[in-house]
């Protein structure tokens, strides 16, 4: 019976072969090298133009292959004048009008870019106030477009785009690599132009009118039959080997003297508009904060300093040294404590060329705490121990230690000793070289790099690893000052709230109960502690955008329709002011969004559903209560059921679930 099935399928597959009998009609681009364009003679070639002439070879169909510019390509499938696409993207949009075969290629793509000009990363908010040059139909422009890059010139073909640019018509566009690539090449620009990092990854498919599985069933089945071996042959024929050229990159420091400025003028602001005679009482305080950002500058200005000498120092030594200070620069100190700190594990092991194994832990307050440990190690153990800072070992410089867990036991209790002894997965360490790390002239941590035989660490691993302690110490003390740097502008954001409800008596002390409300929503919700502090604080700065929203219309109920359209607005203030400062990215979306709906009726975009930040429809639900009791005078459990009501249309039915507890136990409280 296998047999028959088997023999019926061939039969099948042999016969949707024969029943298409005439010429396949492939539409590609004109001009998108590699894989598609025109040579001087006339005479298209390309990847996509071999790979078909391959098919045509297995499936026994011919091919005609009709080049165009990009913009009629789709149009033609739609309108019966071509069988396939080829060269296309998948999007959402096309998978409503088109079928996509198995993609066979993805590329990358950059914006290109003016070498005089910088500042431009695959950020696209550095492409503000550009002129950008796009392809007609291309995903490129839709894909601008969508994140809101609208000032867009459009152009037939890629090599349009280039001649464009060599006449000084456009300074920057965006198209694919490959592309970019040979057109710049082939007008002998490519040395007047740089690219960024990858705007995104696509991937190339090619694909039929909707519902023709015939001809989709046929495509497939051709290219199926043809040699993995020798797609690779022809990609390498036409895209040969890497190029070579750097990949651009700008990183932009922000001094914290220019923050500090913006803080103050925003607080310049509030003065002349609404509170001159309050903010004479806040005058000390912010400059405070002033000397302590100066302060800060300072000390990090110094680690600079202490940086710069400690490289130029290694940069003298053997070239291992010279790889290890290029690799440890590369690291940001400002990146998550814990994969910073996994990164300097990674980099030491490296390095230390007899370590099999290591971890490390830092003091903070009276505990010592594990950050990293190599993957030999049981790390989420370590991590989870509860130890005193008292228990750590400590050395005055780089030091090697015989058993060290021996010497645990002297002074950590048994079960405790045994609990850092297990973690190592039963295997004996039996030498640890012990790095000390510093901040501000005190002992902060250590690393451990262990070896399991008895193995002696070198000089060289134990100069360089004195070196490489000095290094990481100023990293850890850079980040410290950062941190501390992040509260001050938090607590002088706060101070600004605080200032501003001042002047209404029935806002006094609103963004602070919200922010306290939200962060135990976010607990009910069993989000991550660093979540919950998020949303705590941008329930204390959701407001602040009414910074810009005139006295007259702030402080009245009844608003005209031109008047509530201005109110609408603080959303977006708030969002543009936390964007000015150093408060994490990430707050800004959440500020903008805590008026938007569940349903899609709120504002200012008009989102729904899962489109709208978690930690904004907390704060939705946070603010609506506080609204209800605070400035509303309702009762406390009526407000309850007027949230009730609005589950599924303004909030979150799972956010609203998991407040009821919270909204009664701080019902009291809020109404005090």
């Amino acid at each position: 019976m296998k047999r028959i099935l088997l023999f019926a399928l061939i039969l099948l597959l042999a016969f949707s072969t024969i029943i298409w009998a005439k010429t396949l009609r492939v539409v590609v681009d004109v001009n998108y090298p590699p894989y598609s364009f025109v040579e001087p003679s006339g005479k298209v070639v390309g990847i996509c133009v071999d790979l078909w002439k391959e098919w045509q070879k297995v499936t026994g169909v011919e091919v005609q292959i009709l080049p165009v510019e990009w913009g009629k390509a789709i149009p033609m499938v739609e309108n019966g004048n071509a069988d396939v696409v080829d060269e296309i993207f998948y999007t959402n949009e096309r998978a409503k009008r088109l079928d996509f075969a198995d993609p066979y290629d993805e590329v990358k793509t950059v914006v290109f870019f003016d070498k005089n000009l910088s500042g431009i990363t695959n950020d696209l908010k550095t492409l503000d106030g550009f002129k950008i040059g796009v392809k007609m139909g291309d995903y490129d422009a839709s894909f601008l477009v969508k994140h809101g890059i609208n000032d867009l010139s459009y152009y037939p073909s890629y090599s349009d785009i280039v001649k464009a640019a060599s006449k000084g018509q456009i300074h920057v566009f965006v198209m694919d690599e490959p592309s970019g690539f040979y057109y710049l090449s082939k007008y002998g620009i490519l040395n007047k132009f740089k690219h960024s990092e990858p705007l995104y990854s696509s991937k190339l498919y090619r694909a039929v009118k909707k519902g023709n599985d015939q001809i989709l069933n046929l495509v497939k089945s051709g290219f199926s039959k043809i040699p993995s071996a020798y797609v690779e042959k022809i990609m390498k024929k036409w895209k040969g080997s890497p190029s070579g050229f750097p990949t651009w990159s700008s990183i932009k420091v922000f001094l914290i003297i220019g923050i500090v400025m913006v803080i103050l003028t925003i607080v310049v602001i509030i003065w002349n508009r609404l509170l001159s005679y309050v903010i004479k009482k806040r005058i000390k305080e912010a400059n405070l904060e002033a000397e302590r950002a100066m302060e800060a500058e300072k000390k990090v200005a110094r680690m600079s300093e202490q940086l710069r000498e400690v490289t130029e120092h290694l940069y003298k030594l053997n070239e291992r040294s010279t790889k290890m200070i290029r690799l440890l620069s590369e690291m940001s100190p400002f990146s998550n404590e814990k994969e910073f700190a996994k990164n300097v594990l990674d980099l030491a092991l490296q390095f230390v060329s007899e370590a099999e194994g290591g971890s490390l832990s830092i003091i903070e307050g009276e505990r010592w705490k594990y950050l990293a440990a190599s993957d030999n190690y049981d790390e989420t153990s370590l991590m989870n121990l509860d130890l005193k800072a008292s228990w750590m070992y400590k050395v005055d410089k780089v030091e090697v230690i015989d058993h060290i867990f021996e010497k645990d036991r002297e002074f950590i209790p048994p079960e405790i000793a045994q609990k850092l002894e297990e973690a190592t997965r039963g295997k004996k360490v039996v030498r640890s070289l012990v790095v000390p790390i510093l901040l501000n002239g005190q002992y902060a941590g250590n690393i451990f790099l262990d070896t399991f035989e008895n193995v002696n660490f070198s000089e060289e691993s134990k100069y360089m690893m004195e070196t490489f302690g000095k290094l990481v110490s100023s990293f850890f003390t850079i980040k410290k000052v950062n941190s501390l740097e992040l509260e001050h502008q938090k607590k002088l954001l706060k101070k600004i709230v605080d200032l501003l409800e001042s002047n209404y008596p029935k806002t006094r002390g609103h963004s602070e109960r919200v922010g306290n409300l939200a962060k135990n929503i976010g607990k009910s919700l069993s989000l991550s502690e660093d979540e919950i502090e998020d949303v705590k604080w941008c329930g204390f700065l959701h407001d602040i955008g009414f910074v810009g929203i005139p006295y007259h219309i702030h402080t009245k109920y009844d608003l005209s329709e031109e008047e509530m359209d201005i109110m609408k607005t603080h959303p977006l203030i708030s969002e543009l002011i936390i964007e000015s400062s150093t408060l994490p990215k990430r707050y800004r979306k959440v500020v903008r969004c805590h008026h938007e709906s569940f349903d899609g009726s709120g504002y200012p975009d008009g989102l729904k559903g899962e489109e709208i930040p978690l930690l904004s429809r907390i704060i939705a639900v946070a603010n609506e209560f506080d609204e209800l009791v605070n400035l509303k005078n309702i009762d406390p459990k009526r407000a309850i059921e007027e949230i009730k009501k609005e589950s599924g249309k303004k909030f979150d039915p799972k956010v609203v679930e998991a407040s009821i507890e919270v909204l009664k136990n701080f019902a009291s409280k809020l109404r005090k």
